[in-house]
């Protein structure tokens, strides 16, 4: 009867062990998780910005092709 209650006691501490262990690893996995969430954010905000300098650069561009159009047709040599 010994037997059985040390080997049932031994039985739970080691469920107990890696019930910790997989809780630890699960917290890391989260901690992990988030950091590449938080970095994917990053990029999408970084990718946003760039998209709008394009295309305020683009929308520049072609203001300036119009301006410098509208100047040579109105200056009369």
């Amino acid at each position: 009867m010994l037997n059985l209650k040390e080997w049932a006691e031994e039985r739970d501490a080691a469920w107990l062990k890696r019930a910790r262990e997989d809780e630890k690893e699960s917290q890391s996995e989260r901690a992990r998780l988030g950091e590449y969430n938080s970095r994917l954010q990053e990029l999408y905000e970084k990718t946003q910005y760039n998209l709008r300098y394009l295309e305020e650069k683009e929308e520049n561009s072609r203001n300036l092709e119009a301006k410098k159009v509208y100047y040579n047709l109105s200056y009369r040599r």
